[in-house]
């Protein structure tokens, strides 16, 4: 009896060795055992550059697979085109997430006063968009400061119309009203 109790330990503590060592740990998953359930380690909001391991600068980006990935420097940037899934993995092992690029939705609302309807019959054209306002006077303050009001329309969720522009508009930014 004493025999084969030690024989079945032996046995059980030889399985157990030789089913952790065929186990593979990826450090981004876990399996629960009984659930077979795979779970995704929680990746942080990215705050290093992928390509030189520094700070990041909000203002030093590049879009790339529907992911902004931001960089130390400007001179990050090439090198993050040469191989970009290389860089974009790179960010996962540091524990980092790329920051997804919200989807702008068409300009249905005033730059200058946020919320009010458009009237398609008042717009300023700006570097090949088209920006749209609710009156006159606001008309007026667009003319003054077409960037400022693109941004904001960014800020809002909302993509201005993309214009086509001729060769002999380029460079010239037009307004239209009543």
């Amino acid at each position: 009896m004493r025999l084969s109790k030690s024989f079945v330990a032996a046995v059980m503590f030889s399985a157990a060795i030789g089913f952790a060592q065929t186990c593979h740990v990826d450090s981004t998953k876990t399996t629960a055992p009984a659930t077979g359930v795979e779970k995704t380690k929680q990746l942080k909001p990215q705050t290093l550059c992928p390509v030189m391991g520094g700070k990041i600068n909000k203002k030093v980006y590049a879009d790339y697979e529907g992911k902004r990935v931001y960089f130390c420097c400007k001179g990050c940037i090439p090198e993050f085109n040469k191989d970009p899934a290389k860089y974009m993995k790179k960010l996962e092992e540091m524990g980092q997430a790329a920051e997804t690029i919200p989807t702008l939705k068409p300009q249905t609302t005033c730059p200058v006063m946020a919320g009010q309807p458009i009237d398609k019959s008042l717009s300023v054209d700006y570097k090949g968009k088209r920006i749209y306002v609710c009156c006159e006077d606001c008309l007026a303050k667009l003319k003054k400061n077409p960037e400022k009001y693109l941004k904001k329309l960014h800020k809002m969720g909302q993509e201005a119309e993309t214009i086509k522009i001729g060769p002999e508009q380029a460079g010239k930014d037009t307004v239209q009203g009543k």
